[in-house]
């Protein structure tokens, strides 16, 4: 599920207002103001859907480190920190930026110009 901090972080990203991503999204501004909130307000997991697809759809991506170490430990696969730069390069080699916070989790932005066409 998409957070507060993912929503506003991916907004800022994408220079949107709220107004633009409930638009986008196809919700009430009123819905995104609660999701986008701190105080921890509850929201329908089809806003935070809808929500999530509208940035997917302009080139946002949202990735979970937690899940990633959860998907390491039940696999019982090892991830390298060498593995993790290798496929940063080859994101950043193809216009994604990825942005990390202290929270551990991440947001990827598709530069325009590497943006697959509708």
């Amino acid at each position: 599920m998409i957070t507060a901090r993912q929503s506003r972080a991916a907004r800022a990203l994408l220079g949107w207002t709220q107004e633009t991503l409930a638009d986008k999204a196809r919700i009430s501004l009123t819905a995104l103001k609660r999701l986008e909130s701190e105080s921890g307000l509850r929201v329908y997991e089809t806003t935070c859907d809808q929500v999530r697809r509208a940035f997917e759809s302009n080139g946002v991506i949202f990735i979970s480190l937690t899940a990633l170490k959860r998907l390491e430990s039940e696999s019982g696969l090892r991830v390298y920190e060498t593995t993790c730069d290798q496929v940063r390069r080859a994101f950043e080699s193809n216009g994604v930026i990825f942005l990390n916070s202290d929270q551990g989790i991440g947001v990827l932005l598709v530069d325009e110009k590497h943006r697959p066409s509708p």
